[in-house]
């Protein structure tokens, strides 16, 4: 098994998520309301883009894989963040598969398109550090490489 490739955050995220931390950190009472304008930023958007293409994954119910839209990452960023600023994005259905359990019976298993994928990663990239003064943080994000 190949080592994993692990993501740099760039310099502005991570200017931009320790702004987050300090604020949540110093004032338990702080609200973040404009990180619908920082989900939109492009350097978050393709630091997000990485960490799925990263973990690859199968294609949702739009077909398109990670690897179709790494070769195209500029094209699809500007197109996701166009969508974002004018507020019409909309996620896509999720598909469903089933997965075998060891017992003979199956279990549903919901698969988004990398296009969601890439929100939902975008997201989680801002509200982990707006939640972590919180308390402590599930080590399941923690395994995403971002935290540590």
């Amino acid at each position: 098994m190949a080592p994993e490739k692990e993501i740099i955050t760039p310099d502005k995220v991570r200017a931009l998520q320790r702004t987050l931390y300090r604020k949540a950190k110093e004032n338990a009472r702080w609200r973040a309301w404009s990180l619908y304008g920082d989900l939109c930023r492009q350097d978050v958007l393709a630091t997000a883009l990485a960490a799925v293409v990263r973990n690859a994954g199968a294609p949702g119910v739009d077909g398109v894989t990670t690897e179709a839209i790494a070769a195209r990452a500029d094209a699809f960023l500007a197109e996701w963040q166009t969508q974002l600023r004018e507020k019409s994005y909309r996620p896509s259905p999720v598909l469903r598969v089933w997965i075998p359990k060891a017992d003979g019976q199956q279990r549903p298993l919901g698969i988004p398109t990398v296009k969601d994928r890439v929100v939902q990663a975008a997201l989680l990239l801002l509200l982990v550090i707006v939640l972590f003064p919180l308390g402590p943080i599930p080590r399941s994000l923690l395994r995403l490489g971002w935290m540590g």
